[in-house]
């Protein structure tokens, strides 16, 4: 199988979201959650239909919402990134270890996760926007993407694990054949 992806296109990758992670979630996220701490903000909650988002917005007060507005489209190139990297660590491995094409396609279940994300921000910043009219719709939205990110991001998670520990094995095993391979010297044989 013809290799796409380089080990450093995996480290840059992981360097650009870390480093971006550390910037949104080390500055702009705690701008936010400050303002509504000990309880959680809305996209962390898994069913939203146990909190009341008006009550949210409001504790945010004018600046606060603002600032989540901003946060949530940070949070998109966030999620971009992530996704990205997600992806490109299952591609790394799986032509490490894999022997099918087949198993590229695992490098679309980041997508879901993506997408779930986008939507969950998308409505999150309409209902920043439409404050204080809350709509029943965008709640049911809401909850439906913020569960589904939860779980797109729980399977991606896990195939990328088992990816990249398919990859360790398929490695030490090859190494192991490759050494199987090699001629040894018996000293005690007799030459002849």
């Amino acid at each position: 199988m013809r290799r796409v992806i380089a080990g450093w296109m995996l480290a840059l990758s992981i360097a650009a979201w870390l480093g971006f992670s550390l910037f949104l979630f080390g500055s702009r996220y705690e701008a936010v959650a400050s303002r509504v701490a000990p309880a959680p903000l809305l996209e962390e909650w898994p069913v939203t239909a146990a909190i009341d988002v008006s009550t949210v917005l409001e504790t945010l007060g004018v600046d606060g919402r603002e600032a989540y507005a901003s946060f949530q489209q940070l949070d998109s190139i966030n999620a971009a990134l992530a996704a990205a990297v997600i992806a490109i660590l299952i591609l790394f491995c799986v032509e490490r270890f894999g022997r099918r094409i087949a198993w590229r396609g695992l490098a679309v279940l980041p997508a879901g996760l993506l997408a779930a994300e986008l939507v969950e921000n998308l409505t999150l910043s309409q209902l920043i926007a439409a404050y204080p009219d809350v709509a029943a719709g965008s709640m049911t939205l809401l909850g439906t993407a913020t569960r589904a990110k939860f779980v797109f991001g729980l399977v991606a998670f896990v195939v990328a694990i088992a990816c990249l520990f398919g990859a360790i094995v398929g490695t030490v095993r090859r190494r192991s054949f490759d050494e199987d391979d090699e001629p040894t010297l018996e000293p005690d044989a007799e030459t002849t």
